[in-house]
This record gives C-alpha cells, structure tokens and sequence, in this order.
C-alpha cells in the first residue's frame, strides 16, 4: 500500500530516520556520528501530539524497514503484561528479558492512568536505557503533561527530565485529523451507506439486529427450504476464565455495553473477542462521567483493539462520539477515542 505524507510529516519521518540510524548503528551506540556528538547518547524516540495526525501510520511506516529485532505493543497490553510480570520477578529482570528478546520495542498510544503505571515506567525506562534497548512510543501528550494531576506525582517528575534527556521528543501536531477527513471523503464517494451508529433507543436496537441476523448461517430444511439459524450463546475461552456472549452468529456478536465495559475485561479479552468475531454489535453506549471512569476506560481499550484489527463496529450510544465522554473531573484520553469510532462507524 502506498502511503502519502504530507510536508509536516514528511519532516518528522526525516528526523526519525535520521535518529534511529544513529540508534542502530551497533549495539553500543558507537556510529560516527555519535562518537564526535558532545550531545548525550539518546535511546528512544516519542511521537506526540493531537489525535488523527497520522502518528502511529508514521511509527510503523519506519519500524516495518528497520532490520533488528523488535516487538510492537499497544500500551494497555504491555503494562498489563509487565504487572503480571512483576508478581515473580524484578524490574531489573524484566529489562533484561526484553533485551534478549528485542533489540527495538514499540509502545503505542502511551497513557499513564495510575501511579503503579506511573512507577513502573519510571523504573522501566532507565534499566531498558541502560541495556540499549531502543524505545519508539507515541501518545497524544506533550513529556511535560505524563500522569499530570495524578497521585504522588511528585515522585514522577524527575522521571520527566530523565525523559527528555535520554528521547527524542518529537510533536506532530498538524492542523487536519486524517481519520475525519478520510471519512469524509468515504462518504461523499458512497451513494448508498450502510449506517454503523443509531442513537440509543428500542427501535434502534431492532434496527441493528436485523443487520446482525443478515450474519446468520443458512441451513436447509428437511422441506429443503433454505432457513437462516437463530443467534446462539458462544463462550469464549479466556486465560484464566471464560466469557459468555449471549448473542452471535458465525462471524458476529451482539453484546450490550453492560456486557462489554461494566465487567472484569481487560484489554487481552477484547483482542479475544475481536479475533473471533470481525463483526461486532454494541447498544446503549452510555454518557461517561465520573460515576463510570472504569467503564470508560474499558471502552476505550476495546475500542482500540477494534481499531487496531480493522474489525468493523455497529453501535447505539445516548449521545453522538464526540458528545459522549462528559467527565468534568478526571481528564482521560477520549478524544482519541471519539476521532477513531468517527472514522469507523
């Protein structure tokens, strides 16, 4: 697939290929240019800025060349894997094993939500510097602004100039969001849209399962008339426990939000989901406030994940996307979310 920057991007994918050159010159660091540099030796490279402006398409326009080694994760599934880590072992071996297994890690979409993410990062990326790991990330926030108004951040903020000092900290911050204009342009092309998203009401709710029954399997009838089958529950087998969907067909799933975000899922369970189903059905997506923060926060990851996989969404929700998140308190990363879901309903 070709891919066209435009001149803001096309600078900043000079500078990053400029600066990972240096990065994999050898093991150590040591290439021609960063022997005569009085500059520090830096190790990473953070991508930030608004959401929609082409971040992560840049990143991995320049991680699928680079020829070491390396592991892209989104940020969810890496610090939920690194906690679960951290019950048998130490920072230090967690570095380490990363280091054997990768010369480069990617860590997509950065947030920092609460302090044990907060201090594991802060550990993390020193001892991941001190080995020669190169670390790409990308996020929506400036260094200054990591885990702002959070708890004991005090004890964060050094990290914030080790940050700086040891990264290139890149902004890409030009004026379109790409995912809204590509939509746009998607549907000013298409004379007849299948509509993805209803707000919230009964008759929406009927209006989408007649799309989902459209899914069902055709059986023959022993009149050898053609008949669809009805939807069926299905469990879907998780690491550590199983998760009922009520409502699916072969290669779809209609699931409440209730189901879907007011549960225990984590960001691996929704991979789960999506990887099963490509097709997806969710109703009555609520307002989100502060009486539903965690919620929120688990909507947010699937829809990340359904993002990520290019599955395809159908959704009611009592407010349009970008009307949805209405917390006045706890700032999260919303307007990620309501750009990718404009693009995708």
């Amino acid at each position: 697939m070709t891919i066209t920057f435009d001149i803001e991007q096309k600078n900043l994918l000079r500078d990053i290929q400029r600066h990972l050159a240096v990065m994999c010159a050898d093991g150590f660091r040591k290439s021609v240019l960063s022997l005569f540099s009085h500059k520090s030796a830096r190790s990473g490279i953070y991508i930030y800025g608004d959401v929609g402006r082409g971040k992560t398409t840049l990143v991995r326009h320049v991680f699928d060349q680079v020829h070491v080694t390396k592991q892209r994760y989104h940020c969810d599934t890496f610090f939920a894997e690194l906690h679960r880590a951290l019950q048998s072992q130490d920072i230090d071996s967690l570095a380490h094993n990363i280091q054997h297994k990768y010369r480069m890690i990617w860590i997509d979409e950065l947030q920092i939500y609460d302090v044990a993410t907060a201090m594991l990062l802060r550990r993390l990326i020193p001892a991941l510097v001190e080995l020669h790991v190169i670390v790409l990330m990308t996020g929506n926030i400036a260094p200054d602004d990591f885990y702002k108004g959070g708890l004991n951040r005090e004890q964060f903020s050094d990290f914030i100039s080790y940050f700086c000092r040891h990264f290139h900290c890149l902004a890409l911050d030009g004026a379109l969001d790409y995912r809204l204009q590509q939509k746009a342009s998607q549907d000013n092309t298409s004379a007849e849209k299948l509509c993805h998203f209803w707000l919230a009401s009964p008759a929406a709710t009927v209006a989408m399962e007649n799309i989902f029954n459209a899914f069902a399997v055709e059986s023959i009838a022993q009149n050898g008339i053609p008949t669809k089958m009805p939807p069926s529950p299905f469990t879907l087998q998780l690491k550590h426990r199983t998760w009922v969907l009520a409502k699916t067909h072969a290669k779809a799933a209609f699931i409440d939000f209730s189901s879907l975000a007011q549960t225990s899922c984590a960001f691996d369970d929704y991979r789960a989901l999506v990887q099963e189903f490509p097709t997806i059905f969710v109703t009555d997506v609520p307002i989100f406030n502060h009486t539903n923060r965690d919620a929120c926060r688990r909507f947010m990851a699937f829809i990340d994940i359904m993002y990520d996989g290019g599955a395809e969404l159908y959704m009611s929700a009592h407010r349009a996307p970008a009307e949805l998140y209405q917390d006045s308190g706890q700032k999260l990363p919303f307007a990620r979310t309501a750009s990718r879901l404009a693009e995708i309903l």
